[in-house]
């Protein structure tokens, strides 16, 4: 399996912020991956693997703790390594709840499109 530690945010060796990318032919089993991400030891590993239609990935991530549903340096790091590896200028992400994570590049930039979540008022626990 190929696996890349690319940083994001940044354009220096060793600076930014740190993901794992594992490329996988097929789905690995949750145990495969918390084993991975615990091994790279890194604060998120996304693990990708295409689907039936080009462009377009599953992708889940995972700290070395436990999966997490969303990440975007994670994500960024994905995309870079897919553009890379690839030649892609256009992505899909599918992550573990079907949100469909667009990345493009244009030139020296990459730029990602999240879902918008509906947010709702709430009161502030006295003890905060």
């Amino acid at each position: 399996m190929k696996t890349f530690i690319v940083d994001s945010f940044t354009d220096t060796p060793f600076r930014g912020n740190p993901a794992g990318v594992c490329f996988a032919e097929s789905p690995l089993r949750e145990a495969t991956m918390l084993h991975i991400a615990q091994e790279l030891n890194l604060s998120e590993t996304a693990f990708l693997h295409p689907l039936e239609t080009g462009g377009r990935f599953s992708i889940r991530f995972f700290s070395p703790k436990m999966e997490i549903p969303l990440c975007g340096h994670a994500t960024l790091a994905s995309a870079r390594a897919v553009f890379a590896a690839q030649g892609l200028g256009d992505v899909h992400f599918l992550n573990i709840h079907d949100l469909d994570l667009a990345v493009r590049t244009s030139e020296d930039r990459i730029s990602m499109v999240f879902p918008v979540y509906d947010t709702h008022p709430a009161e502030a626990p006295p003890e905060l």
